[in-house]
């Protein structure tokens, strides 16, 4: 039967209670793509989804954040883009030994993220000093702006 032929009969029925029922059901194709009941992965709620995507995807969801709990992102060592957390380690540290006061001007800051830590010696010239402890210093956010214009014009 064409589409036309098809849309033509469906339009003619009576809308009845009943033939109303079996369309949500899903025994009567209405005008639109079959809808189907299911259990959201996560949570278990039902769910009613067209029935195409149904057949694209195995899994089924009643929300973007049931499917964010269901598959959590990597994170810390599972990660991809891990490197070993030394960074985050070298900034605690540095911070905890100055206090969280800067080493130029003795601003001293209670929130442990305002304080930059900078690298006296800059790590791209002097790689093995990246994470050794004595070549850090707190320095608030001014400070550690203009020392990184002097470490620019001196070490050009």
């Amino acid at each position: 039967m064409k589409q036309k032929d098809w849309l033509a009969e469906l339009n003619s029925r009576p809308r009845t209670p009943e033939w109303i029922a079996n369309v949500k059901a899903g025994l009567i194709r209405s005008g639109r793509t079959q809808q189907q009941e299911r259990k959201c992965e996560n949570c278990g709620k039902t769910v009613i989804r067209q029935k195409y995507t149904l057949t694209l995807n195995r899994r089924c969801f009643c929300s973007y954040r049931c499917r964010g709990l269901f598959y959590p992102k990597p994170r810390g060592e599972k990660h991809p883009c891990w490197t070993g957390g030394n960074i985050t380690w070298f900034r605690r540290e540095v911070r905890q030994r100055d206090n969280n006061t800067c080493q130029r001007c003795g601003l001293q800051s209670n929130e442990s993220g305002f304080m930059d830590v900078d690298h006296i010696m800059p790590w791209r010239k002097f790689p093995h000093l990246k994470y050794v402890l004595s070549n850090g210093q707190t320095l608030c956010p001014n400070c550690h702006r203009r020392k990184q214009m002097e470490d620019r014009k001196r070490l050009k």
